[in-house]
């Protein structure tokens, strides 16, 4: 199948550093050319087009966007819906373009990349969705996508770089329909400060390659990895390529009106790292080495085991050889002395001990690296909870400072006292407890907290959880046994349900059965599968990529990290919960009754809360250790923690729920997470 250029649109503005976390990946990130430079967003819409229903499936397009999303997030971007957009129709398609737009502001960067057919008439050039069926070559400006779209989002943005890539089949499909079927796409006029970077020249062809990603696209992903490139260099090294490998009959190429610089990876991974242990503190600092010396010894025990292993690997094919050898030749009556009975036991014998060998340094690897881990999550978990208790006491410190009357006109000057003691704190609003949190105890950057307060008349706030195991589940009843091991990796939960308020403002409606409770309450009367839309709207709207918890993850949050507690939080369930004695009969306000350790409210009582898992009474009897995802099929899905309807019995964290995906109940909610680096 040939293809036509990567019309590759991405804004892009020069990016400082994010912030480096012995809590958070130790693979260095992008930064920016001067420090205390604020970092701007990195936003991008990848779009691969694959399944069409008229004009022939194509092999790659779903499979180039899913491997540039990945790249892209590697490389510090937020993906519009949280990944790939593939296989996308007219109305999707133009709806996830004018919400690319809508979340573009000023100083951001962005990046647009399109994989699938496209198609120019009178030299302007459109994407084409999955369910065009385009018979008359005047059909194709309400059938598919004009790139001009995109451009008119992009144009007026101030200070923007932009760039864009479309790596499409470049026969036109409707041909036959066409008065005039030109190959390629058409050059362009794109916003100032664009960089358009078309996969083959204007009006070529370009082949679609016979690999699991096209050519272009496979090349663009690598190179953009490389530290220290400007994006120039970055397609200069992707045209070198490419010509090489299609013997000069595809050549990429490239329009530009770019004033700025940009490199999606400024500088060494090993430099940042260095230049990150320069600016921590002295704790911070000890941190850092801790984990990078356990992380250089574990690379050259795995380097030191895998040499080992493939020479045993060698060695086993070398004796599948000759006993393929021995076999042949006994088979064709041509056998020598060495192919005697005993030789050939010896053979089989010693194939047998290096095989059972191997098989000891495979086992011998993968608990090593079980080890290795272990010590990391180990390490990390005593290094947050250290920042978490000693900021902590100095928070108790300041409120008690500003709380006293004798203290009220000193609270900027504690405020100042407070953040001093902490690096990267600088500029946080006075008394903004919840993102000094955030920065100081998970590491989070300033920006990277901005943008969850951009987030909040949507979402509420966020609460981080650090991974950790747990004993999950009790022996109070069978649908909680058998208590077992869990381990779950960090991500970051609501603090609250989602309330009538934020689904309101995502859906435009609301469900609820106690609407007049208002938008604090708890949204209610919401199956399993509206969660599900609203979600996907929501993360549309964000560029995030929010999701119900796993039954594990729910568990461990409300237990505060894993802890042993029977309810979310303190033994007084008239303190914690809103539940049958205390509730009159409805759901109340979010946050009213007492958080748990973690400072997550109502996870007992007000409404039960879906998980995504389905649900299968005998599953905890057969649940894997890391991260449980349920069962892969099911009638029911999970929800857990209580109602304003149920009794105390079931404020506790274990009791487990279960109903259709399409069920709606006016005591059945949600609260969403998030995972880490979305």
């Amino acid at each position: 199948m040939l293809r036509f250029s990567a019309l590759f649109l991405a804004v892009f503005l020069l990016v400082p550093s994010a912030a480096f976390s012995a809590d958070k990946s130790i693979t260095a990130k992008a930064k920016a050319a001067s420090a205390g430079e604020a970092a701007p967003r990195r936003l991008a819409l990848v779009v691969g087009n694959s399944a069409y229903r008229y004009s022939g499936a194509l092999a790659n397009p779903a499979r180039d966007a899913e491997l540039m999303a990945k790249t892209l997030k590697g490389v510090g971007f937020q993906l519009v819906g949280g990944g790939a957009q593939t296989d996308l129709s007219y109305v999707s398609f133009n709806q996830a373009v004018e919400a690319f737009g809508d979340m573009l502001h000023e100083g951001d960067v962005a990046l647009f990349y399109y994989s699938g057919h496209g198609l120019q008439v009178a030299g302007e050039n459109y994407l084409v969705p999955v369910d065009a069926d385009i018979k008359k070559e005047a059909e194709v400006r309400v059938k598919a996508v004009p790139v001009n779209l995109l451009f008119a989002k992009l144009d007026g943005i101030p200070k923007a770089v932009n760039i864009v890539i479309l790596d499409a089949c470049r026969n036109n499909p409707f041909a036959r329909a066409f008065r005039s079927a030109g190959g390629g796409l058409a050059s362009m006029n794109a916003p100032s400060g664009t960089l358009v970077a078309f996969s083959t020249a204007p009006g070529q062809v370009a082949e679609d390659g016979s690999g699991r990603n096209s050519a272009y696209t496979a090349a663009l992903a690598k190179h953009i990895q490389e530290p220290g490139l400007l994006v120039e260099q970055v397609f200069k090294r992707v045209r070198s390529e490419v010509g090489n490998a299609t013997k000069g009959t595809q050549i990429p190429w490239e329009n530009t009106s770019l004033t700025g610089s940009f490199k999606f990876i400024d500088g060494d991974a090993l430099e940042l790292k260095k230049a990150a242990l320069a600016k921590a503190g002295d704790a911070k600092k000890g941190e850092l080495d801790a984990l990078l010396k356990l992380e250089a010894q574990a690379k050259w025990q795995q380097e030191k085991e895998q040499a080992e292993i493939e020479k045993r690997e060698a060695d086993v094919a070398r004796m599948d050889a000759e006993i393929a050898a021995m076999k042949t030749r006994l088979g064709a009556g041509t056998a020598t002395g060495n192919d005697s009975l005993k030789n050939m036991l010896a053979m089989v014998q010693q194939k047998e001990a290096q095989a059972q060998k191997l098989e000891k340094l495979r086992q011998q690897r993968e608990a090593e690296e079980r080890q290795y881990q272990t010590e990391i999550k180990r390490l990390k978990t005593e290094a947050v909870n250290k920042r978490r208790a000693a900021l902590e006491a100095d928070i108790a410190d300041y409120q008690q400072i500003v709380n006293s009357p004798y203290g009220k006109n000193m609270a900027d000057v504690a405020w100042q006292s407070l953040i001093g003691k902490y690096s990267g704190t600088e500029g946080i609003d006075r008394g903004d407890t919840y993102t000094l949190r955030q920065a100081v105890v998970e590491g989070v950057s300033l920006a990277e907290v901005r943008e969850l307060q951009r987030l909040r008349p949507l979402v509420g706030e966020l609460v981080p959880v650090s991974g950790g195991c747990f004993q999950m589940g009790s022996n109070t009843s069978r649908d909680e046994q058998p208590v077992h091991e869990v381990c779950v990796d960090a991500f970051s939960m609501g603090k609250t349900e989602v309330t009538q308020g934020q689904w309101r403002q995502v859906m435009e409606h609301n469900p609820s059965y106690f609407s007049s409770c208002g938008d604090d309450c708890p949204v209610e009367k919401v199956s399993w599968d509206d969660t599900q839309v609203f979600i996907r709207k929501l993360n549309q709207q964000t560029g995030k990529n929010f999701r119900l918890p796993t039954e594990a993850e729910w568990e461990y949050a409300a237990r505060s990290g894993g802890q042993n507690q029977t309810y979310a939080g303190v033994d007084s369930i008239d303190d914690l919960a809103w539940y049958v004695q205390n509730s009159g009969g409805k759901t109340h306000p979010v946050g009213q009754k007492a958080p748990n350790s973690l400072g997550l409210y109502d996870m007992s009582g007000n409404v039960w809360e879906w998980c995504s898992d389905w649900y299968d009474r005998n599953y905890y009897g057969q649940s894997p250790k890391n991260n449980p995802q349920g069962p892969a099929s099911g009638s029911n899905r999970v929800y857990h923690g209580g109602s304003w309807g149920s009794e105390a019995s079931f404020m506790r964290v274990t009791i487990r729920g279960n109903g259709g995906t399409g069920n709606r109940l006016f005591r059945l909610g949600f609260r969403l997470v998030l995972p880490p680096g979305q």
